[in-house]
């Protein structure tokens, strides 16, 4: 299990989850997170379910370790034209777990990639910008992000 689960978690063998720990005003606190992402992507409208992507990330969190993750779209939808390698700067603000499906509006020329991003739970949500190299484009991208423990 990642480091990155939402307090709210717990799992097989840990007993009960923690509750989340409110802030002063006794709501659950948000944060920001920022990090770096490379990734291959290959999104077009000829193969199924309209290409995918792969790829590494690192997130800081607030108050927490670095944390690594990798991610991909095998098995999740995709459409548009993405077509190349990046390397992007992530900034992100939310709440809960890093890990789980995510959903991205991308737009790409040769040089250069941008990227607004969102979790459907609308707990995460940001925008990472970086040099690429590929074909310009503009693609919808749903990725699905795991947890790695130790590289």
């Amino acid at each position: 299990m990642s480091e990155c689960s939402s307090s709210g978690g717990g799992g097989p063998g840990h007993g009960n989850p923690e509750p989340k720990k409110p802030n002063k005003k006794g709501k659950n606190s948000s944060k920001f997170a920022y990090g770096l992402s490379i990734n291959a992507s290959w999104i077009n409208p000829l193969t199924s379910h309209g290409g995918g992507v792969l790829g590494m990330n690192n997130m800081k969190f607030s108050n927490q370790k670095l944390k690594f993750y990798d991610y991909g779209s095998l098995g999740d939808e995709g459409t548009g034209f993405d077509f190349g390698v990046s390397g992007e700067f992530v900034f992100a603000h939310g709440s809960g777990s890093w890990e789980g499906k995510f959903k991205a509006i991308v737009f790409s020329i040769p040089g250069l990639s941008i990227s607004l991003f969102r979790s459907p739970d609308g707990k995460w949500q940001g925008i990472s910008v970086g040099p690429s190299i590929g074909l310009p484009g503009i693609a919808y991208e749903e990725t699905t992000f795991y947890g790695v423990d130790k590289l």
